[in-house]
């Protein structure tokens, strides 16, 4: 009897073309505790009944009347519901069993048979299936798991023989299941050593034999079908079955390209960081240095100035002291880069054409000077056909392009071609590099050159101070501290840098800005205007030279110039002016480094007092500064820094004068 449980006993089809050997048939059943679902005289009558309520399990009688036999109704009632089919027949000739087991069945009873006979069978048939179910179960429950892993998985028979991979391994090797299915494992995965492209053997064979488990392969390439490489580690275990034995051979592939690219992407922002912070500390010293290097050499323009002008014109003593106060304004140009190294922020910014900037700065001796010094080197100039716009301080932005450019000649050095295009760009991806662009519209600035590649290293070092190594024959532009103002200048300017070098294409500089999207309408300081003027203008300088040149020029264009040599003497200058005991003075230029510790910020203010309303401008030789972004706060108007043109002064003074007067 079958065990008593709360669950249902089996129901049991019954498929019997004689009426009295199927009624004794269901007698014995109900006898033995199973329940009867259906009792069928022929196989279509079976087959409808099955539909209807599908049995767990089917007596089948093999010799059925009608059109359909008991084997072939068995494959029907089988493939339609899975329930196992015991065959009941008189017949036990090699044929008839033949055909028995094409139909997968799970018993096969000789009548006639015993009752004992009938139960052993049935529940054989029912276990066996169940067993087989159960099987098929966890297999499917195993290719699940195996098909949803982010791995690559194969197995092979004993004889290397692929007989199972997953979709993720037919995705790396470029095979369909179908195609590797019955191939030889080396046949389909084709691994090579990545640092020597040599073979790496994996033997299924000998892992059978040896039963071990390689050590995993790493650091190794994979070929596709294809041919493409993909970055791989491999594992290999043997397949055992519950009783120990080898069944074959398991492989793990493993596509190590996402964690290779996230340990190269984690790299290059660890160099970025240390560039960043190596740059941010020099600046930082830099900038230190430079303030009290000012104080130390200041002294030494100043009073060389004043011996000379004690000296008469033939003492030899004269030119030697030239020659130290020349030497000492070199070394306040250098003080100058220092600063601007320093200060990379907090720029007075304004909406600027940038195509109108770099026209600015190649119309200029500049370019000139760069063509006499390299002949050979041809220039060109490709602007965008619609200019960005940038917000950006136009002496800052000239003084980088400038930095840019020479370097890009200096790397030529020979004969080749100095490229400099602008365009504006959408940028759709990061872009990793020289330093990481996040997505976005840009206004960009590409200067790039033909000559030698420079290596990762020195791009590494690219626009660190003094980086640059002079070969004997051109040395780096400049001071040394061209390229890393230029940086100082673009993170000013919340810009960002890309530098590309390949051999026989040279280096390319890609410099990229925010696009400017305010109301305020872009700055036009290439206008063709009338310089000339019947104003007055003070001059403070303490340069007398320098200050002797520019009056002279710009009484030639019409002004009334007066000039003074320090602070003190402009601020009584307009003193008086305002009292009615002198000329009324326009506009004022002034320096901002004078002697005595009294400079261009301390002069205006003190102006400021006698007229709330007086025009200025400053000049400097150094970058824009803390100082001049107070003077400029205060009302003062554009900075101009040294050295520059005369048509540039006269530009800039005509704009000044033309300005509204400024409200108190």
């Amino acid at each position: 009897m079958p065990p008593k449980n709360s669950a249902p006993p089996p129901s049991i089809m019954i498929v019997e073309d004689e009426a009295i050997v199927a009624k004794d048939i269901e007698n014995s059943l109900l006898g033995l505790g199973y329940s009867i679902c259906a009792v069928s005289s022929s196989g279509e009558e079976a087959l409808a009944a099955a539909r209807e309520k599908p049995p767990d399990l089917v007596l089948m009688d093999i010799m059925l009347k009608g059109e359909t036999d008991g084997i072939e109704t068995a494959k029907q009632i089988t493939s339609h519901s899975g329930a196992p089919v015991v065959f009941l027949t008189a017949f036990s000739d090699e044929s008839t069993i033949g055909r028995a087991k094409e139909a997968n069945a799970f018993g096969y009873l000789l009548k006639p048979f015993e009752e004992r006979e009938l139960r052993t069978t049935i529940e054989m048939a029912l276990y066996k299936h169940a067993m087989e179910l159960k099987l098929k179960q966890n297999r499917e429950w195993l290719e699940t798991i195996l098909r949803s892993i982010a791995d690559g998985v194969l197995t092979t028979n004993v004889d290397g023989l692929i007989e199972f991979c997953n979709p993720v391994a037919e995705a790396l090797t470029g095979w369909t299941a179908d195609e590797m299915t019955g191939r030889r494992f080396d046949e389909v995965v084709v691994l090579k050593r990545k640092r020597d492209m040599s073979a790496v053997e994996i033997n299924p064979g000998l892992i059978v034999r040896e039963n071990t488990c390689p050590s995993p392969e790493n650091e190794v390439v994979l070929i596709n079908k294809a041919g493409r490489q993909i970055a791989v580690e491999c594992h290999a275990a043997p397949l055992t079955h519950l009783d120990d034995k080898i069944l074959g051979v398991v492989f793990v592939l493993h596509d190590t390209t996402a964690r290779q690219k996230a340990v190269a992407r984690e790299q290059m922002f660890q160099r970025r960081l240390f560039r960043a912070q190596r740059m941010e500390s020099l600046g930082m010293l830099a900038d230190g240095v430079a303030g009290q290097l000012r104080h130390i050499i200041e002294p030494i323009v100043e009073y060389s100035r004043t011996m000379v002008n004690k000296l008469t014109p033939g003492d030899d003593i004269k030119q030697d002291l030239t020659v130290i106060q020349n030497s000492a304004r070199k070394a306040i140009e250098i003080l100058g880069n220092l600063i601007t190294l320093g200060q990379m922020r907090d720029y007075a910014m304004e909406p600027l054409s940038l195509n109108a900037i770099i026209e600015d700065t190649l119309d200029s001796p500049f370019l000139r000077e760069q063509q006499q010094a390299f002949p050979l080197v041809e220039f060109r100039f490709e602007p965008a056909l619609q200019p960005p716009v940038i917000n950006g301080c136009k002496q800052n932005l000239i003084e980088m392009i400038r930095n840019l450019v020479a370097n890009a000649y200096t790397a030529i050095g020979g004969t080749g071609v100095v490229r400099v295009l602008t365009e504006r760009g959408k940028i759709n991806e990061l872009i990793s590099g020289f330093e990481a662009v996040e997505t976005g519209e840009y206004a960009v600035l590409k200067i790039s050159d033909t000559g030698p590649e420079i290596s990762e290293e020195k791009i590494n070092r690219f626009f660190e101070p003094f980086a640059g190594k002079s070969d004997g024959k051109h040395s780096s532009p400049g001071n040394g501290l061209g390229m890393a103002v230029a940086y100082a200048i673009i993170k000013g300017h919340k810009g960002m840098i890309d530098v590309q070098s390949r051999p026989g294409k040279g280096t390319e500089i890609s410099v990229y800005f925010p696009v400017y999207t305010g109301p305020d309408q872009v700055a036009d300081h290439s206008e063709t205007i009338d310089v000339q003027g019947v104003e007055t203008v003070l001059i403070v300088d303490d340069d007398a030279d320098l200050r002797k040149t520019i009056m002279g020029y710009l009484r030639s264009i019409g002004y009334k110039v007066i000039g003074a040599g320090n602070g003190a003497d402009a601020v009584e200058l307009v003193k008086k002016a305002v009292a009615g005991q002198g000329p009324a003075i326009d506009l004022v230029i002034l320096d901002m480094i004078m002697p005595d510790g009294f400079d261009g910020l301390d002069t205006y203010t003190a102006m400021l007092k006698f007229n709330p309303r007086q025009k200025a401008i400053m000049a400097s030789g150094f970058s824009i500064t803390n100082r001049i972004k107070n003077a400029i706060q205060l009302g003062a108007g554009e900075c101009l820094l040294k050295p520059y043109e005369c048509e540039e002064l006269a530009k800039a003074v005509r704009r000044e004068l033309d300005k509204p007067a400024r409200k108190t």
